[in-house]
């Protein structure tokens, strides 16, 4: 085979796996060890990492092969594994076949939010394949979303100008519902720290709930 001048081509016997550059990331990124030593220092390993369950055996490997390897520790302290999100019927998401609607045409009709936490929320964040489609997002915006604006336009409605919410009340709808907001914000904190994302939101949709019809 030849070139554009005519000259003949070779290939080169010797490639470096292309998931190496991949993995050289945390010190490569800031030119490490040529450079920026107190930088590098400062921010290896990483707090935590993400990426899909198909990285496993190419980024993830690398990584973890060139961090232990070079520095005699994981680059990372915590991992978050997501799953892959298929098509309704099943089948891997592709540009090609457009199986799917553009995110941000579902984010133009119901928010980012309602994407957000469509995602946040289900099984994909904890390595599960998670089938999706546009209904999805198109329930958290019905249950969540507008339930909530809602509420507050309930609230907007009806507050009393000057008036300061008393957090001290008796009545046990109050004393309730201050409960389940202080439960959410433990719940939901336990769950970042832990980087367990699903428990850390899934509790928004509950409370929301609780607001709309009980409280």
């Amino acid at each position: 085979m030849k070139d554009s001048k005519g000259e003949a081509m070779k290939r080169i016997p010797d490639v470096f796996d292309c998931w190496f550059e991949s993995g050289s990331m945390p010190f490569a990124s800031v030119h490490y060890p040529f450079e920026n030593k107190q930088v590098f220092d400062k921010n290896y390993p990483a707090q935590f990492i993400a990426e899909g369950m198909d990285q496993t055996r190419g980024w993830f490997y690398s990584l973890i092969n060139l961090g232990v390897g070079l520095f005699d520790k994981a680059p990372f302290e915590h991992v978050i594994v997501n799953g892959l999100v298929l098509a309704s019927s099943g089948v891997k998401l592709s540009k090609s076949e457009k199986n799917y609607t553009d995110p941000m045409e579902l984010v133009e009709k119901y928010g980012a939010d309602a994407m957000r936490y469509a995602l946040l929320s289900s099984p994909v964040v904890k390595g599960e394949n998670l089938q999706f489609d546009d209904e999805n997002i198109s329930d958290v915006y019905k249950k969540c979303i507008s339930r909530l604006e809602n509420v507050v336009t309930l609230y907007e409605m009806n507050k009393v100008e000057g008036v300061v919410p008393n957090v001290s009340s008796d009545d046990v709808l109050d004393i309730w519902m201050i409960s389940r907001v202080h439960e959410l914000v433990k719940n939901s904190t336990q769950g970042y720290d832990n980087y367990l994302l699903d428990d850390a939101t899934r509790g928004i949709g509950e409370i929301i709930d609780d607001i709309s019809v009980w409280y």
